[in-house]
């Protein structure tokens, strides 16, 4: 990841779109949750993050999956 990624509630997975910049590094696109779904538009991924994590410190080794 090339910044920190926070979220509040870490009760269950969640997915959240990325776009990759021109080395590779995943930055989050802007999304308040799955009623934001038009932000997908500007993504060239997906990340998930586990039940429980709270935060993806930058510079963490992420998979994306591309759309």
């Amino acid at each position: 990841m090339g910044v920190d990624y926070k979220r509040r509630n870490t009760g269950r997975k969640a997915f959240f779109p990325v776009y990759l910049s021109e080395d590779g590094t995943a930055m989050p696109v802007e999304y308040h949750g799955s009623a934001h779904i038009h932000s997908y538009i500007n993504a060239q991924g997906i990340v998930s993050i586990e039940i429980g994590k709270e935060t993806i410190s930058k510079g963490t080794l992420v998979h994306v999956r591309l759309v």
